[in-house]
């Protein structure tokens, strides 16, 4: 079996357990509900459901209505799901939200990832400054020797990486870096 199928139904196994793990824990902190709806649609997202992508969207918090900085794992799901089924303004509007809140509170991490997937949307709306997003976004993955940041985006990142102007400081890194994407983006060429 390839290791892209091999992948596929792994993902569809631990979505299955998850479900199973959800279904005999009704009763649970409704907040552990919440996050394993999110693991859910992570994993839904890799494997292109977008089905239950858009069921769990329809039942995700409001990010316009209240936002809540609790919320930053499901917001963050909830920019994938959006860029996933093609809706770039609710995507861009809540990148710049939680940019703003990764600003104010130094959260370097979210702001990477908010730039990596900034620089998708900018991307895919043939906006010319996702070359400087993304570079802004690898100069901080490098600085701080994250990987799995930028790899997780797989398939979404892999010609963007390519095109990229960024110049690698370290050329370990980038060799790492690039080998990860690419084994990522063919284990889920559809995310």
């Amino acid at each position: 079996m390839c290791a892209k199928k091999l992948k596929t139904r792994q993902a569809i196994l631990y979505k299955n357990t998850l479900i199973k793990f959800r279904n005999n824990n009704l009763n649970a902190n409704p907040k552990l509900l919440a996050n394993i709806d999110v693991m859910l649609c992570r994993i839904s997202l890799l494997i292109n459901d977008t089905d239950a992508i858009r069921k769990w969207l329809s039942t995700a918090p409001d990010e316009n209505a209240d936002f809540n900085v609790l919320y930053r794992y499901i917001y963050m799901c909830k920019i994938r799901c959006y860029l996933a089924t093609g809706n770039k303004t609710d995507a861009y509007t809540l990148i710049n939200k939680m940019l703003h809140y990764a600003d104010i509170c130094e959260r370097t991490f979210i702001k990477m990832e908010c730039l990596v997937l900034m620089s998708i949307l900018e991307y895919r709306s043939d906006i010319a400054t996702w070359d400087a997003t993304l570079s802004s976004a690898l100069a901080l993955a490098e600085e701080h020797r994250f990987i799995r940041i930028i790899s997780r985006e797989s398939a979404a990142i892999y010609e963007m990486l390519k095109k990229c102007s960024y110049q690698f400081k370290d050329s370990d890194y980038k060799k790492r870096l690039f080998d990860e994407v690419d084994m990522i983006a063919q284990l889920y060429p559809m995310y």
